[in-house]
């Protein structure tokens, strides 16, 4: 039987998926890092119907290094290949500081306006 209360719990097409990222972003623990971040793209991908877009919340971080920036950079490019659009959001101003720093400050800038309607 057909229920409203069904139509909530059922993903639409379009949907925006959230993808939480916490903790040190750093050498010493990007094998860990890497594994949660493969779970996430076949997490995301495999959904039916796939989801349109991810929100990827940085809230969380609470230390970054290059290796950390690169993962999260491969992570990104990963999802935009699988035809999921990555929206980094909620970036503390401290990791946003060293995206910039060591160049990967392109991959946040979509995170503007999700940022905005964060507020």
């Amino acid at each position: 039987m057909h229920t409203p209360e069904k139509d909530k719990e059922r993903p639409t097409e379009g949907t925006t998926h959230r993808v939480a990222l916490e903790g040190d972003w750093v050498l010493e623990s990007a094998a860990g890092q890497l594994k949660y971040l493969a779970e996430q793209v076949v997490r995301l991908v495999e959904r039916q119907p796939r989801p349109a877009c991810a929100e990827i919340d940085l809230a969380m971080v609470t230390g970054i290094d290059a290796c950390g920036c690169q993962l999260i950079a491969i992570f990104l490019e990963k999802l935009q290949r699988q035809q999921v659009t990555a929206r980094p959001c909620h970036i503390p101003e401290e990791v946003r500081n060293t995206f910039s720093q060591l160049g990967f400050a392109g991959i946040l800038a979509g995170s503007a306006a999700t940022e905005e309607d964060a507020r």
